[in-house]
């Protein structure tokens, strides 16, 4: 069991609604089927990461299942041992892959949702250096 679908369950037993964003179905619909089995409540919805409008489209299905957002869990990232090679072997199409899933998606997940979250009132604090640039973690 991945840290994602293991965050999911703990966080349904708990009593959270739950917003499964994957971009493979079957493992989406077997988390969903997780956690329902567990007695939680969620959602699926296909989501690549990497790609602005999919990120948008999963955080607002979440809201019109939910009505609200209160955590935020950016799980998704990669690391392909059969495709990351050392820099002097790195293909262009793989790292720009990589950077979307690892680095945009972290982006977009958060543009999103925070302001969802902000505006529920469930937004006390959600980065310890507020002030901190985005261009920081492409350094």
């Amino acid at each position: 069991m991945g840290i994602g679908r293991a965050t999911c369950l703990l966080f349904a037993r708990e009593g959270a609604r739950i917003i499964v964003a994957d971009i493979d179905k079957k493992t989406g619909d077997e988390t969903i089927a997780l956690i329902k089995s567990w007695g939680g409540k969620g959602i699926f919805v296909q989501c690549d990461v990497g790609v602005e409008e999919d990120v948008k489209y999963a955080i607002r299905k979440g809201i019109e299942a939910y009505q609200r957002l209160d955590v935020l869990f950016n799980n998704a990232g990669v690391l392909w041992r059969d495709r990351d090679r050392d820099v002097t072997r790195t293909d262009e199409v793989v790292w720009d892959r990589i950077m979307a899933i690892n680095l945009k998606g972290t982006v977009w997940t958060c543009k999103y949702a925070i302001p969802e979250m902000i505006d529920g009132g469930n937004c006390r604090r959600i980065m310890r250096r507020k002030h901190e640039k985005f261009l920081s973690a492409s350094k």
